[in-house]
């Protein structure tokens, strides 16, 4: 049972739906195809590079070394290899459990197991060495007092000023790229943004506000098509022009060494800095619950949706450190 085979058996499963998202039941998004199309690709190039192919049984420690050691010379960051193995790991899982039900089917009939569960047990511990690495986010988001001064920014170039018009309709919307982009009349009712996410299938329905408004009017409703890689370059050089430069420390891992440095604020700025933005400017306005904002950015579950709120950390730390318990009473010297 070569590797890459059952990989590819993984990826025909979830197109045509025989494997299915094991909690809610439901068929792979093609935002999720295409990750492990990408884990395809790499698993391929880590054998060429090792000049092996791999079994199942070859599922141990000494696998997960070669694999990580072959990303890290890459230069692919942590996050990156522990996606990989985030998601081998999902596929091998699942082919354990197909085999386990054809052994069962095969005992009663009194054939041989395909796999031993002593084999079985090995592979699973084996499985445990792929693990997800994490390096630290360089992630941010925009203040309002900076979302304000792209929204009075004039005077840019055609190509600047729709990249700013897209980005802010993230920012104002709380939506991903794959759904901001494509906002049409469709989506207007009753001033709320009305959609379907792309990514969780979930109906949001977000207030429109008056800046929002006026750029949906400035486009008839129907944003300008801009590919994420061109917004991504366009909106750093949109912040540089608004002199978003404040130094940010970054900690960045590849080939296993982390480093530590200072960047400009506008080179971090990306199309997900939108929707951080969005989530973390209303979490630290405090009028609205967890619960409320996630309502309205889409996410299910309070985890994956405090990675966008890790932002405002340091802004958190100021509030607390600015109240009356930490300014504290200057004590009388006896």
């Amino acid at each position: 049972m070569y590797l890459d085979q059952i990989i590819k058996d993984f990826i025909k499963g979830i197109k045509n739906g025989s494997i299915q998202i094991k909690r809610s039941k439901k068929r792979y998004s093609i935002g999720s195809i295409k990750v492990y199309e990408t884990l395809e690709d790499n698993f391929k190039s880590v054998q060429d590079h090792y000049k092996s192919r791999w079994t199942i049984e070859d599922v141990t420690n000494e696998l997960a070394t070669k694999w990580t050691a072959y990303l890290h010379k890459e230069k692919m960051s942590d996050s990156t290899i522990g996606k990989y193995h985030k998601h081998f790991k999902r596929v091998i899982n699942v082919s354990l459990r197909n085999i386990e039900n054809e052994n069962y089917n095969r005992e009663r009939k009194g054939f041989k197991p395909i796999l031993s569960d002593r084999s079985i047990r090995r592979i699973q511990i084996g499985l445990e060495n792929f693990i997800k690495l994490e390096s630290e986010s360089s992630d941010i988001y925009l203040t309002n007092e900076e979302i304000k001064t792209l929204y009075h920014l004039e005077d840019l170039e055609p190509h600047l000023e729709k990249a700013n018009d897209i980005f802010l309709c993230g920012v104002y919307s709380g939506l991903r790229y794959s759904d901001f982009h494509r906002l049409g009349p469709e989506h207007i009712k009753n001033g709320n943004i009305e959609i379907i996410n792309e990514k969780t299938k979930h109906r949001v329905r977000i207030p429109i506000r008056p800046e929002l408004n006026q750029i949906l009017k400035k486009y008839n409703h129907q944003l300008p098509n801009m590919s994420s890689q061109k917004l991504n370059v366009y909106i750093k050089e949109v912040c540089k022009i608004a002199e978003i430069d404040e130094p940010i420390e970054v900690s960045k891992s590849k080939g296993g060494l982390t480093k530590i440095s200072k960047s400009p604020k506008y080179k971090l700025v990306k199309t997900k800095t939108a929707r951080k933005s969005f989530a973390c400017n209303l979490h630290l306005e405090g009028t609205f619950s967890l619960i409320d904002i996630m309502t309205m950015t889409g996410h299910k579950n309070i985890k994956s949706f405090e990675t966008y709120i890790n932002p405002v950390i340091n802004d958190t730390n100021k509030r607390v450190k600015d109240s009356v318990f930490f300014k504290g009473d200057i004590l009388k010297v006896v």
